[in-house]
């Protein structure tokens, strides 16, 4: 990922923390227009931090390996299982892309993604996971 991005974040959290403190000095919201206002604010808020995890969580390293079905219909990635919820990114060959999804269960494992109509887990599937630093 291109360090702008980065470089943009932490200057769109230093913006944010000041507006809050702005919109936390408010001391009343007692009308119409104050209330409609206190709601962008509010609303923004939460796009802006949702925007800056999203930009954070793919900034992160990746590693790239491929999905074997395990003896308990379980999948793993060099050797780390997955389960439902599992973040993970399939590389389809058709597009030539990755595509950002989660392992999901309905009786069989699957790629919850919409742009790819949710694929079932195959054994061989290129996948890659990001690295948390923890």
């Amino acid at each position: 990922m291109d360090n702008n991005y980065l470089i943009a974040v932490t200057k769109m959290k230093s913006t944010l923390n000041e507006c809050r403190d702005l919109i936390d000095r408010i001391q009343h919201i007692d009308n119409f227009e104050d209330n409609i206002a206190y709601n962008i604010f509010d609303n923004l808020f939460i796009d802006i931090e949702s925007a800056i995890e999203t930009i954070e969580y793919f900034s992160l390293p990746t590693y790239e390996g491929y999905l074997i079905e395990q003896p308990n219909k379980r999948f793993n990635i060099n050797g780390d299982e997955i389960t439902c919820g599992y973040p993970l990114e399939l590389y389809c060959k058709e597009d030539e892309e990755w595509y950002s999804g989660k392992i999901q269960h309905n009786g069989v494992y699957y790629f919850h993604n919409e742009s790819l109509k949710n694929p079932p887990l195959k054994n061989f599937m290129k996948v890659r996971i990001r690295i948390k630093n923890e």
